[in-house]
């Protein structure tokens, strides 16, 4: 219920990184907290999106809105886990300038849900879905930043340093609008 608190404003940028089915089961929100978060982007307060946090509030529009694309249960979903290649698709954005195609061992996943506008920043090949996927991403929620990471389901994976160089630019990018991280 945090996101619901006058404490929320305090910070520069909210990493979610969590994920669930079913919200009123597993994490019941309140619509008093749904709307603080919602509030808080529109504000200008700004938002990291990490791997499941996708698949969270299934009956949530405006979380679908916020994040860009969601795994709808039934619709969204992945392969295999295994090897595969990040291609970085924008080589300026200061996310990720300077990072080279990469590969790494983790969940690729495909068919995410929503229509909103989104800067691809890295994609990746489905052999799954035989599309190429959006793999990170940033868009504008209200005066917010948004930067959704769909990597990182295993260690191997979070262990991978470009996953880590992508994880922590995206968090300063979105608390500041720029990027120190080497």
């Amino acid at each position: 219920e945090v996101f619901g608190s006058d404490s929320l404003s305090k910070y520069q940028v909210v990493v979610l990184s969590y994920g669930f089915w079913k919200e009123d089961v597993d994490s019941p929100l309140s619509d008093k907290a749904k709307a603080g978060l919602l509030d808080y982007a529109k504000g200008g307060g700004n938002v990291v999106a990490l791997h499941f946090a996708c698949s969270s509030f299934q009956d949530w529009k405006e979380y679908r809105e916020l994040l860009g694309r969601v795994w709808v249960k039934g619709t969204g979903g992945h392969g295999p886990y295994g090897e595969f290649t990040v291609n970085i698709k924008d080589k300026v954005h200061p996310i990720t300038k300077g990072i080279t195609d990469f590969k790494t061992e983790d969940e690729l996943y495909a068919k995410l849900t929503g229509d909103a506008k989104i800067e691809v920043l890295a994609t990746a090949y489905s052999k799954w879905s035989s599309k190429v996927e959006p793999i990170v991403y940033v868009k504008a929620y209200g005066k917010g930043r948004v930067v959704h990471n769909v990597l990182g389901h295993g260690l191997d994976s979070k262990q991978n340093a470009s996953y880590q160089k992508l994880l922590c630019r995206g968090v300063e990018w979105a608390a500041t609008g720029k990027v120190t991280v080497d």
